[in-house]
């Protein structure tokens, strides 16, 4: 019997997407990420954004991109 590699976060723990409202807009993505997921470790979230499993307006994205109102910041976390 093959047992599954338990990950570190559970997806329900986190949405799939967030939209950025005005009070969140003009904020870095890496900014933003570490204010509303304070249990995400800084370095899985850069390596999460390097991999392209976190993307802004279904794009890929980079941690010093700038945020903008109504902008959906998808998460495909393990």
């Amino acid at each position: 019997m093959v047992q599954e590699k338990q990950h570190f976060l559970i997806n329900n723990n986190f949405p799939d997407s967030v939209t950025i409202n005005s009070n969140d807009a003009g904020q870095r993505v890496d900014k933003f990420l570490q204010k509303h997921f304070a249990s995400l470790p800084k370095s899985m979230m850069f390596k999460q954004i390097r991999k392209k499993n976190i993307k802004v307006n279904r794009k890929r994205c980079a941690p010093e991109q700038v945020l903008n109102e109504n902008d959906v910041v998808d998460l495909y976390l393990p």
